[in-house]
């Protein structure tokens, strides 16, 4: 019985080790895969679009098992193409100030602002509806800086509630990045991840020879460990110092580590009240990758990147989204490969499926490891190869074959059979 549309994978994490040509036997390698001939079960590592005849694709697992591909023809009923490895991204965009121009515009004290967001693909395997956030803040003055940092504690109170992380909200600021403040020559600052504590090595001093001396209300741009600071960098504002240790408004996104040993480099600067207080500012929302947080299961979990949107009656008409990096899944991630592969095991008997929970026979071949990520060849197959002795009828049997090749600084795993099969990747 032929069955429309079905599609199957096989998966290359290793090099076959087989040469044009050699008949295939159980020693080509764990976890490659090979292109042979029917007739023969000759490995064919040279063009074989023009080559008459049947073929099929073979996949060793790292269980030792040979898995066969249906046989097709590359000749009369065969449609291949290939899409190199391309990386996921996640969505960025800004509200108000965004690293170069616009701004929260004219604030009025004791209004209230509220930022709606619609988030998707939020918690993928348990529906499909969006996500609906409201997060308000009543200005406590009419400067920008205050309703910033008020509404971004808000966020990290609203969105710390879900099960996933989902958003990461910076606060930024149009204050020009002035590497004269980093803290003083020699001085390094510790942060962690997550914290609102900042610890200053000997003092809270700041400009190369520690002239100036941070007070609560300044604020701190932070950067990256050796790469100095830009206006897209989250800006935090200074609540309590108790000697070296420094209390901000709230969790730091910046990654761990010590901060700016030397003075005038500026990994983090100082901005004063004043100046920070008479900046434009805005927020820098960045879609987050749920599975490098939490891990992906192939069985459970849905690959997906999170999609969002902001706006807001609140504020003038001149305040903006501005969309930066649209997210994308990319092609050939390696959760996508783990994903296809469990969800396509029953097409080549392990059912993914079974009357309770949890799925059963996710056979595990895809790197998640690194992860890995892969180059893609797909091969859109017909076969005819069945007719009715009854009425004469030859049935047309549609199948999709996708091979998924571990790409490994540039080269493929799978040997060559891209080239075998006419395309690039």
């Amino acid at each position: 019985m032929y069955e429309d549309g079905v599609t199957y994978q096989y998966i290359a994490n290793a090099t076959n080790g087989a040469t044009d040509t050699v008949t295939l036997g159980k020693d080509i390698a764990v976890g490659s895969l090979a292109l042979v001939k029917v007739a023969d079960n000759k490995v064919q590592e040279s063009d074989m679009t023009s080559t008459a005849g049947l073929f099929r694709i073979v996949q060793k697992t790292a269980a030792g098992q040979l898995l066969y591909s249906p046989e097709f023809d590359l000749v009369n009923s065969t449609t291949i193409s290939a899409k190199s490895y391309t990386a996921p991204t996640e969505q960025v965009t800004y509200y108000g100030y965004n690293g170069s121009t616009l701004s929260l515009g004219t604030i009025v004290s004791g209004q209230t602002y509220v930022l709606h967001f619609t988030v998707e693909n939020f918690a993928p395997g348990i529906g499909h509806s969006p996500l609906v956030k409201t997060v308000p803040y009543v200005a406590t003055s009419a400067v920008q800086a205050d309703l910033a940092t008020g509404l971004a504690q808000s966020f990290e109170r609203i969105f710390g509630r879900e099960p996933y992380k989902l958003i990461q909200n910076d606060v930024i600021c149009s204050a020009a990045v002035t590497a004269a403040n980093g803290t003083k020559s020699g001085q390094e600052v510790t942060v962690v991840n997550g914290s609102t504590g900042l610890t200053f090595e000997t003092d809270v001093t700041y400009t190369a020879g520690g002239g100036s001396t941070l007070a609560v209300g300044d604020y701190l741009r932070i950067g990256s460990v050796g790469g100095g600071t830009a206006l897209t960098d989250p800006v935090y504002k200074v609540t309590a110092i108790s000697t070296v240790y420094v209390t901000v408004d709230r969790p730091v996104t910046a990654a761990s580590g010590t901060y700016d040993d030397a003075g005038g480099t500026s990994d983090i600067e100082v901005i004063p009240a004043a100046t920070g207080n008479a900046a434009d500012w805005g927020f820098k929302l960045t879609g987050i990758d749920r599975f490098a947080v939490s891990g992906f299961n192939p069985q459970t979990d849905y690959y997906s990147k999170v999609r969002f949107d902001v706006a807001s009656d609140d504020f003038d008409s001149t305040v903006v989204t501005t969309a930066s990096v649209v997210s994308s899944e990319g092609v050939g991630s390696a959760y996508e490969v783990a994903m296809f592969e469990s969800k396509l095991a029953m097409n080549d008997g392990k059912g993914k499926y079974a009357s309770a929970y949890p799925p059963t026979s996710y056979r595990g071949e895809t790197d998640l490891t690194t992860p890995g990520y892969y180059d893609t060849i797909i091969l859109d197959c017909t076969s005819s190869n069945y007719t009715s002795a009854t009425t004469g009828i030859q049935p047309v049997s549609k199948f999709k074959i996708i091979l998924r090749i571990e790409a490994v600084t540039g080269a493929l795993a799978g040997d060559d059979v891209d080239t075998a099969l006419g395309v690039t990747v």
